[in-house]
């Protein structure tokens, strides 16, 4: 899940320290959301994918990043935004 795969990154980078943190200033959602989706294995909504793939795009621009950093923050935030797409494209958003 791609989720999963910006938390990590999240995490290494110290951009967050746990999933509460991760869910409520990253996702915009309650501090147990992120929890929830990784227990229950659903999909997260398409507003916080949406939020993340723009995030990251923010960071990739970032100078205070290492170029590596940069790199993984771009290539995140494009498989986020083409989640999205790849989602609206066949549900109502």
């Amino acid at each position: 899940m791609i989720v999963d795969d910006i938390y990590a990154f999240f995490r290494a980078a110290g951009i967050t320290q746990s999933h509460a943190h991760f869910s409520v200033e990253h996702m915009g959602y309650s501090r147990r959301y992120y929890d929830y989706l990784r227990c229950s294995r659903a999909q997260p909504n398409v507003r916080a994918v949406f939020r993340l793939a723009l995030t990251l795009l923010d960071m990739a621009m970032d100078s205070n990043l290492t170029p590596d950093e940069n790199r993984r923050a771009s290539n995140l935030g494009k498989h986020a935004f083409a989640d999205v797409i790849r989602r609206c494209g066949r549900i109502d958003c």
